[in-house]
């Protein structure tokens, strides 16, 4: 397990790893947000590019709260997990003119990644677009438009025990009754819970 913080951590660990943001973006990882220009979705991908050695990678955002269903998946071979939902190109979303450069109408699709897992064969092709574009993509495109521009196998996981989106119908619960709902429902993925990790 790989923690990379924002900020220069206080916590000492061998797993704990900080980039400075000028050095992840002169490495051309920049872009992976709709509005910020470098975020640990960059430095994520940077780090692995620099340690890519694994047949899969889970990225999990750190506001995700989530079970052990990481060994469920052990035996599956798939390119890109879905989770939650996805968009196809003509869908009204703001985001779109984002990905119109880089993929035509065909492959240009959209999806929510708060949890998911990419395959090396994935990150290499995520790796390649960064070397030929010196830049990523909002990742809620870059991902899903890859695996379909390069034929790759995509696992779309659907669990009502499953809420990447969000806990819908729950909205004017507070974290801890979400956190505490999610527990008591046995849910395997809840997001979006705001420092729930806090939470006695």
């Amino acid at each position: 397990i790989i923690f990379i913080s924002d900020e220069k951590p206080e916590i000492k660990r061998n797993n704990i790893f900080f980039y400075k943001t000028k050095d992840v973006i002169n490495s051309g990882f920049t872009n992976m947000h709709s509005k910020y220009l470098c975020t640990s979705w960059d430095k994520s991908l940077y780090h692995i590019s620099l340690n890519n050695k694994y047949k899969y990678y889970w990225i999990i955002e750190d506001d995700v709260y989530m079970k052990n269903i990481i060994p469920i998946f052990s035996n599956d071979n798939s390119d890109l997990f879905l989770f939650g939902w996805e968009k196809k190109y003509g869908d009204k979303w703001v985001h779109w003119k984002l990905g119109k450069k880089y993929f035509n109408k065909i492959n240009l699709s959209a999806s929510i990644n708060q949890c998911t897992r990419l395959s090396r064969n994935m990150i290499n092709h995520i790796l390649e677009f960064n070397k030929k574009h010196h830049s990523l993509l909002f990742h809620e495109i870059l991902f899903l438009s890859l695996a379909k521009k390069y034929n790759l196998k995509i696992k779309r996981i659907k669990n009502l025990k499953v809420q990447i989106s969000a806990l819908d119908k729950q909205k004017n619960l507070s974290t801890r009754e979400k956190v505490i709902k999610a527990n008591r429902e046995n849910y395997l993925i809840v997001h979006p819970l705001k420092k729930w990790y806090n939470i006695k």
